[in-house]
């Protein structure tokens, strides 16, 4: 309550409104290709992950939107690739990652929104062992931001849809990695781009203030390879690595609640 009342009259006196709280659950088909400087695919991960997130969402003044989500990202996705002596492996990876994202949009029209959208990621993927191959863990940070224009929630039958379209870019990351054989290492990947388009369906509920939503989602991306790194092991260099070209697809059903005080 103490906390409510100090906030409350700060957003009014900025002219914004109370946030609107929403919790999301979504399930995707991910796909996860590495291709080599011909593009040729050196190996394809494939797999449902499920993500839960919480957002937040306030508008202010004349036609602005402030928002900020976060979501965290967990399944395990089916391998096929090679070894380092080209020998055919299936196995799988586990999969855990965690998105911050913020953004600032404004209204154009009665429909359309335009705006901005900064975000950062932390994949941690393990690949498990197989036979005599050994896995290994790696974490993925990145980056990026985006433009993009979202449609206001129109009527549709007794219900509302909305849509939203981002195109995104972002500067190298980079990729910690634990091989069985040397030590820890980070390499680096090179620069991204994606495109981020989904479309919902709102529909009020009962208690009053409550609605709910149901949604599809589809993003594809593309990292490029980053430089070689040398591999060590003490004082010892044992080798050489680099993150290849990544190619992501991921395609999701969400569901998610909505509150407006």
């Amino acid at each position: 309550m103490l906390v409510q009342g100090a906030l409350t009259p700060g957003l009014a006196q900025a002219g914004c409104q109370a946030p609107t709280p929403s919790l999301d659950w979504s399930a995707s088909h991910s796909r996860w290709d590495e291709v080599d400087a011909q593009g040729q695919r050196l190996l394809r991960e494939t797999g449902t992950l499920q993500a839960r997130g919480l957002a937040l969402a306030m508008s202010c003044g004349e036609g602005w939107q402030l928002a900020a989500a976060f979501a965290r990202e967990s399944g395990t996705r089916a391998y096929t690739g090679q070894s380092s002596q080209g020998q055919p492996i299936r196995t799988h990876s586990d999969i855990d990652s965690n998105t911050l994202q913020a953004s600032v949009l404004r209204r154009l029209s009665p429909v359309w929104q335009i705006g901005v959208q900064a975000d950062w990621s932390e994949l941690h993927r393990e690949l498990a062992s197989v036979g005599a191959v050994q896995g290994y863990a790696e974490v993925h940070r990145h980056a990026a931001m985006a433009v993009g224009v979202q449609a206001e929630p129109r009527a549709f039958g007794d219900l509302r849809w909305q849509g939203s379209l981002w195109l995104g870019a972002g500067p190298s990351g980079s990729v910690a990695v634990r091989l069985p054989n040397a030590d820890p290492a980070r390499l680096s990947t090179g620069s991204q781009r994606y495109v981020d388009a989904g479309f919902g369906l709102l529909s009020p509920l009962r208690p009053q203030g409550w609605q709910g939503r149901i949604g599809f989602a589809w993003r594809t991306a593309r990292i490029d390879a980053g430089p070689t790194t040398t591999l060590w092991r003490g004082p010892m260099p044992v080798g050489s690595a680099k993150q290849p070209e990544q190619r992501l697809r991921d395609a999701a059903l969400q569901a998610g609640l909505a509150y407006r005080f």
